[in-house]
């Protein structure tokens, strides 16, 4: 070999040195839930903006080991159980995440089965929430993702204790019709000369239907209901006072809500007996609710619900005292479409 100043360096050759053969076999997955990767990846979008959300849905893929698809709808129910914010609704939806790599639509049925038991045992408004986004997660159209309710009974609740208090949605219910009816004035007290009170009015009626998903959120639980009192009666005497208008029934949730007046003072000449609602019966959605009847003894008070107070009786010197008025009441009537 002829001398040259830098000595030739012979090509270096890979030799296998630690394995003798390489790693063939391929990796199992395993099934598992990494909720700190799914949040590392949801705030990365949420900086990113909008035009990175496929990214967002391929590193869940990725990280899950699940299909594109169904990375996209994992995300889109962990958004809407964040919105919820309600702890069944957050275990329901952790065994559903752990169950989506058996495939959509045992995961879909396993979440049912499990908000169906949780719903129907507890009453709980938001797991039937969930049941509902099960059936729609698992590809149902819209307009029958109902069906993943299981077939009930309609159910009446009704209210007549004057006050407020809150009506839990049923779970399984699509829609609700509410009907209420104002409480009844008091009567005027009677008058000297043998002048008899007025009778009350009877209070007013009002109805609406509450249609979930539409008239207000699934995710509403409850709306509160308020049975307005009857009117107190006017007092007798010399000339009597009038008796005092039936208070306010009501209903309300969040964007939504209805009410219906109470009775108002009868005036000079309407009569002595108490009156009723008008109509006494009223009909909604092919179903008649009854407000209370006349009440035509002096002086007593109204029939329920709604019905105004008698007015008092006339005396020689003085009258005697008019009959309260009737409160109102509130029907719900919870039922499937």
């Amino acid at each position: 070999m002829p001398w040259a100043p830098t000595p030739p360096q012979p090509q270096q050759q890979h030799q296998q040195w630690w394995f003798p053969e390489p790693r063939t076999e391929p990796a199992t997955h395993v099934t598992a839930w990494h909720p700190y990767k799914l949040l590392t990846a949801e705030a990365i979008a949420d900086a990113a903006g909008r035009a990175e959300a496929s990214l967002l849905v391929q590193a869940v893929a990725e990280t899950l080991g699940v299909g594109v698809g169904d990375a996209a709808l994992l995300l889109q129910l962990d958004g809407i159980v964040r919105s919820i914010g309600h702890p069944s609704a957050s275990a329901a939806f952790t065994q559903f995440a752990d169950a989506i790599t058996r495939g959509i639509g045992e995961a879909a049925a396993h979440l049912e089965a499990l908000l169906v038991g949780s719903a129907a045992t507890s009453g709980d408004a938001a797991a039937g929430v969930l049941v509902r986004l099960a059936g729609i997660a698992a590809g149902v159209a819209a307009a029958h993702a109902g069906a993943q309710f299981p077939a009930m009974p309609p159910q009446l609740t009704v209210y007549s204790t004057p006050g407020s208090q809150n009506h839990v949605f049923e779970w399984w219910s699509h829609r609700l019709d509410v009907v209420m009816v104002g409480g009844g004035a008091g009567g005027s007290g009677g008058a000297g000369g043998f002048g008899a009170g007025s009778g009350g009015n009877g209070g007013a009626w009002n109805a609406a239907t509450i249609i979930r998903g539409s008239t207000v959120f699934w995710s509403t639980e409850f709306m509160l209901v308020t049975v307005g009192a009857g009117g107190a009666g006017g007092s007798g005497g010399v000339l009597g006072s009038d008796g005092q208008p039936g208070g306010l029934s009501s209903a309300a949730a969040p964007g939504w809500g209805i009410s219906a007046a109470g009775g108002t003072t009868g005036g000079f000449g309407a009569g002595q007996a108490g009156k009723s609602p008008s109509p006494q019966v009223f009909n909604f959605n092919n179903r008649s609710y009854e407000g209370g009847a006349p009440q035509s003894t002096g002086g007593a008070a109204g029939n329920a619900p709604g019905g105004g107070g008698a007015g008092g009786s006339g005396g020689l010197i003085t009258g005697s005292n008019g009959g309260p008025g009737a409160p109102g009441r509130v029907w719900v009537w919870a039922y499937q479409v």
